[in-house]
């Protein structure tokens, strides 16, 4: 059988074991993932890896959205009503239709 990706031996049994992109390390201060498959057997550990690493791959990605979230957050309470740009009459009205009808 093939060698299964991120699956590393240990004396207890099989670990996933996958590098964390950059971004979430700095979060975590880790380098790597680090489970068990809570199995022994490389049959079982293939299915149990993917889904780890579907569920870590989908935790990764919510983190990602909550940092933006986060930043974003910061940034629009930073910003004063008076630093806006403000459209006149006539940069409005040579605008196409369809972005007028949205402002």
């Amino acid at each position: 059988m093939p060698p299964i990706p991120y699956v590393v031996q240990r004396r207890h049994g099989l670990y996933l074991r996958v590098r964390l992109p950059s971004d979430i390390a700095a979060l975590t201060g880790r380098s790597h993932l680090t489970r068990s498959l809570r199995t022994a057997d490389l049959r079982q550990a293939r299915p149990a890896a993917a889904s780890l690493l579907a569920r870590a791959h989908s935790e990764w990605k919510e983190a990602r959205r909550s940092m933006i979230a986060s930043l974003l957050g910061k940034l629009i309470d930073d910003v004063k009503v008076d630093d806006l740009p403000f459209l006149t009459d006539a940069q409005i009205d040579s605008l196409p239709e369809q972005k007028r009808a949205r402002i």
